[in-house]
């Protein structure tokens, strides 16, 4: 994963906390490599839905068919059925094939016909969503927005990093060659482990005072209990990964624009990078 340490490290800890990401960048940034990474490193299966103008919910979630044979319907699971999950370019499809996400991703179960489907505890959405700027593209709403942890883009490499992926060559291969890091048995582990990781009170008062003043601020969009939830459960793993016991203030600081910018500045046009420096601009304000 050459250059790109903090989406990885970003991605493990949604991974820990139940939650997924979005990454927003243009095409050829090390996205379903970052996926496929994931996946092989922690023994998960990896899978990957493009979705585009013409995808229906029922292409993804799956459906009921009629077997003749045995004259009853039998239930065809879609490819939203597996663990790591890489939804490419996500802002191609119509509001209502996205919203086929939106119970799968909040409560790991889908719903179809008055039957209820659990998914995998791993269940992970690795969203990648284009430039609002690119055609042929279409909004999240905030429902949507709201179930993703983190936003961020890919870091750009350095001179040095992209001639040495040059050299190399394209990285998929070598993913295919890579034996686990962690265990499927060890990662139910660690994400028991985690949630030992305490947090001091003054940490989650401030989370509350920032959740307050975002509902009555004109700058912003305001946030529910959701957003502040995800945030404790991001903090706790991100000290874990860190190999601590408890939530550093700095932590708060490292992590809070991947949480909150999309969510703060949802529908603003702004792009990631500008909706993480408003996102920090307005919370600095809120400490003078």
């Amino acid at each position: 994963m050459k250059g790109n340490d903090l989406p990885l490290k970003l991605a493990l800890t949604a991974l820990l906390s139940g939650k997924h990401i979005l990454i927003e960048d243009v095409p050829g940034k090390g996205k379903t490599i970052l996926a496929k990474f994931v996946g092989r490193a922690l023994d998960l299966n990896f899978g990957r839905i493009q979705f585009t103008n013409d995808l229906m919910p029922s292409d993804i979630v799956g459906f009921n068919f009629f077997n003749q044979t045995k004259s009853e319907f039998i239930f065809r699971p879609g490819p939203l059925f597996g663990e790591i999950i890489l939804v490419d370019e996500i802002n191609r499809a119509s509001p209502r094939t996205q919203s086929a996400l939106l119970q799968a991703m909040e409560e790991k179960k889908i719903c179809i016909e008055n039957e209820t489907y659990p998914l995998s505890e791993h269940f992970f959405v690795m969203a990648t969503q284009n430039p609002r700027d690119q055609v042929g593209t279409s909004p999240l709403p905030e429902s949507q927005l709201d179930r993703f942890l983190f936003k961020f883009k890919m870091n750009d490499l350095s001179i040095e990093q992209e001639l040495d992926l040059l050299k190399a060559g394209a990285q998929h291969e070598a993913i295919e060659q890579l034996s686990p890091i962690i265990s499927r048995e060890k990662l139910v582990e660690l994400k028991k482990e985690r949630l030992l990781v305490k947090i001091p009170n003054t940490i989650l008062e401030w989370i509350t005072f920032f959740l307050q003043k975002s509902r009555i601020s004109q700058e912003v969009n305001p946030l529910g209990a959701r957003a502040g939830i995800d945030f404790v459960e991001a903090l706790r793993s991100w000290a874990f990964i860190d190999e601590r016991n408890q939530v550093l203030p700095e932590d708060v600081s490292k992590i809070f624009p991947f949480v909150f910018g999309h969510r703060l500045f949802s529908g603003k046009n702004y792009s990631v990078h500008q909706e993480q420096s408003e996102a920090e601009r307005w919370v600095n304000g809120l400490k003078t």
